[in-house]
């Protein structure tokens, strides 16, 4: 029961299916992403004050929106770097928050976005940022896409996780419920005590957000499962033959996502064998939370994504990314479930 209440912290409520009657052309226009089929997604963007190379799409995680970038965004924005992000649908400020869609949805809207922010910023780097389920999303839009014309991918916290393949009773019983009461919500945060971060000023913020969705149903659970589920493939092939260059962010003190998932990928000789590429870099974060670029200290691991965007051979990254793969093996476990 431990399993359904964490991730009752990470999801949403209702079901609904949108049809594409009339293909549009995708768009920006006050504020808002127009996607294909007509759907307005509020839009966030920070944009330096001084002329920018670089450019981050960051995409939120479940519960979440837009608005979680707006901590790292700052710092990003001193040193030219400008930040997108729109708010996934039945997420922040659209009209149907609350609702639960198909994560198809989700990977054809961030596909849309990447092509619009590549026109309106030619010759500019472009690298997408995925942020815990966003960091899902992420990977299967790629895998799906296959050719994207980006410069780096940035994986935040993601939830790796393979659980029904080593929780077979939950996994099913969690599938039976949703069928028979699939509306049933329930606040997680009233029911058990995890720390997603140690900013406790963001988290009250965060709690009173009406804009997040702190009420949860049965049938957003068991979507998040299945999403991880088949989703979990996709992160093995691409860990171990990145088609980017990638940057892999593993808080070590995570409370929402469990580690031993990534510890199964990273653990193998194929893995290791290649690791020693610079397309893909790992770097582990000791006491730092699942919300790792709002933790008190997260402007530590932002001004070190800024220096792998543009200055890899930094020292500071480099110490972050020293020894990571023996790290998230050795350090302690904080998830109920590794």
């Amino acid at each position: 029961m431990i399993f359904f209440l964490i991730l009752f912290t990470l999801i949403s409520c209702k079901s609904v299916e949108y049809q594409n009657i009339n293909e549009l052309s995708p768009d920006i226009k006050n504020n808002f992403f127009i996607s294909s089929d007509g759907y307005s997604h509020s839009l966030k963007t920070w944009v330096s004050e001084e002329k920018s190379n670089y450019v981050i799409i960051a995409v939120h995680g479940y519960s979440d929106y837009s608005n979680a970038f707006d901590i790292p965004s700052e710092h990003f924005n001193k040193f030219n770097i400008d930040v997108y992000s729109f708010d996934l649908r039945g997420f922040g400020s659209n009209i149907d928050n609350g609702t639960w869609v198909d994560p198809q949805l989700h990977e054809k809207d961030i596909i849309e976005f990447i092509d619009i922010i590549i026109d309106k910023n030619i010759g500019k780097k472009i690298f997408l940022l995925g942020e815990s389920m966003g960091g899902v999303l992420v990977i299967n839009s790629i895998i799906d896409k296959k050719r994207l014309d980006i410069d780096g991918v940035i994986l935040v916290a993601p939830a790796i996780w393979n659980f029904s393949e080593k929780n077979f009773f939950k996994s099913t019983f969690l599938s039976v419920a949703s069928f028979l009461l699939p509306n049933l919500t329930v606040e997680g945060s009233s029911l058990i005590k995890i720390e997603p971060s140690d900013n406790l000023e963001m988290l009250r913020e965060f709690s009173r957000d009406p804009k997040v969705v702190h009420k949860k149903s049965l049938k957003s659970l068991n979507g998040i499962k299945k999403l991880m589920d088949s989703s979990y493939k996709n992160f093995v092939s691409y860990l171990n033959l990145p088609t980017f260059k990638t940057l892999l962010i593993v808080p070590l003190n995570d409370q929402i996502i469990p580690r031993k998932p990534l510890i199964e990928i990273i653990d193998k000789e194929s893995f290791k064998e290649q690791y020693s590429s610079n397309q893909l870099k790992i770097a582990a974060y000791e006491g730092y939370y699942h919300m790792i670029l709002r933790d008190i200290d997260g402007t530590r691991v932002t001004n070190e994504i800024k220096d792998w965007i543009v200055k890899p051979n930094s020292l500071n990254f480099k110490v972050s990314s020293e020894n990571s793969l023996e790290q998230i093996m050795s350090k302690p476990f904080y998830h109920e479930l590794d």
